[in-house]
C-alpha cells in the first residue's frame, strides 16, 4: 500500500478496524471515536500532507546538494574524496598533531604522594642533541619556599631515567606538602646534566591532617564560663574580659529595682504574720 496512492476509493475496502490500524501506522489518534468515514477523511489528510512535506523536503535537498556541488567544482584543490564528502555533507575528520615541534616540559599534580609530568622535543633538538644515543633523565627539584629557582639553589634533587622516546611519566615525590620542579636533561660524554627544558613549580598538598592550629579557638570550659556557669571559676580563670562582664552585670543588677524587690529578705513582720 505504500507504493500506490491511496484514495477514497481504496479505502472503502477496509473495515473500520483495518482503517484505525492503518491511522496508528500514520501516528493518528482518537480515531474509535470516529465513524468509518471520519477515519477515511483523517487518512487521506494525514497521506497529503506527508506527501506535500516530502516533496519539500526533497526539493530543499536537492538544491543543497546542488550548491555543494558548484562549491566543491569552483575549487581547483579539491580532491575526489573530499568531493564526495562535501556534496553528501559529510566534514572530513580533523586529525590531531602527534606533536606541536615545541620543546617543553610541563608538571602537574596527580596527588600528594605522585606528580606526572609530560614533554615534547623537538625533532631538530633530537637530532642536535643526539638524543637516541643518549641516558636522558629528569631531575626533580625540592623548590619549597625558593623564589627564584635558577637551577643551583633547590634544597635537593634526585634523578629518574626515562626512555629517549618517553613522552610522558608518573614520579613519586620523596615528601609531600613541597614545592618541585622538573628539568628534562640528558647526560653528556663526561656525566654531566645538561637541562633541555624546565617545567613549571608543582606545590604539592599534604598527606594528611595539618599540624598547625589556630590557639584563639576557646575550649568547651571557656565557652561555658563565658555564658555565665562555673560560680567561683570565674575569679579562677583570671581573664579580663570575664571579670568586665561580671561587674557590668552586677551594675546592672543593683539599678534594677525589679531584681533588687526579688532578692530582698522578708521583714520580721512578714516573718510573724506567717507562723514562722
Amino acid at each position: 500500500m505504500a507504493n500506490k496512492s491511496v484514495t477514497q476509493e481504496s479505502l472503502t475496502k477496509y473495515t473500520k478496524v483495518q482503517l484505525i490500524e492503518m491511522g496508528k501506522k500514520l501516528k493518528l489518534k482518537g480515531l474509535h471515536a470516529l465513524k468509518k468515514a471520519d477515519v477515511m477523511d483523517r487518512i487521506l489528510s494525514q497521506q497529503t500532507n506527508k506527501t506535500t512535506h516530502s516533496k519539500v523536503a526533497s526539493r530543499a535537498s536537492n538544491k543543497i546538494i546542488e550548491e555543494n556541488q558548484k562549491d566543491v567544482l569552483s575549487s581547483s584543490s579539491s580532491s575526489p574524496t573530499h568531493m564526495e564528502n562535501r556534496v553528501t555533507g559529510v566534514e572530513d575528520a580533523i586529525e590531531l598533531p602527534s606533536n606541536y615541534e615545541k620543546t617543553r616540559i610541563v608538571a602537574m599534580i596527580k596527588d600528594p604522594e605522585w606528580v606526572y609530568a609530560y614533554w615534547e622535543v623537538r625533532s631538530e633538538d633530537r637530532v642536535n642533541y643526539s638524543l637516541a644515543h643518549r641516558r636522558m633523565a629528569l631531575r626533580i627539584y625540592d623548590v619549597t619556599n625558593v623564589t627564584d629557582f635558577n637551577g643551583m639553589n633547590a634544597h635537593s634533587f634526585y634523578d629518574l631515567d626515562v626512555y629517549p622516546d618517553s613522552r610522558t611519566w608518573f614520579i613519586k615525590v620523596p615528601e609531600s606538602n613541597r614545592d618541585y620542579c622538573i628539568d628534562l636533561g640528558y647526560f653528556d660524554e663526561n656525566g654531566v646534566f645538561q637541562v633541555i627544558a624546565r617545567s613549571n613549580v608543582v606545590s604539592v598538598p599534604r598527606n594528611g591532617v595539618s599540624d598547625v592550629y589556630d590557639e584563639h579557638w576557646m575550649i568547651v570550659e571557656e565557652l561555658y564560663t563565658l555564658s555565665g556557669g562555673g560560680g567561683s571559676r570565674f575569679q579562677q580563670s583570671g581573664s579580663f574580659e570575664i571579670e568586665q562582664m561580671l561587674a557590668e552585670r552586677m551594675k546592672m543588677a543593683i539599678s534594677s529595682e525589679s531584681l533588687i524587690s526579688s532578692w530582698a529578705l522578708p521583714s520580721s513582720e512578714n516573718l510573724s504574720s506567717s507562723g514562722l
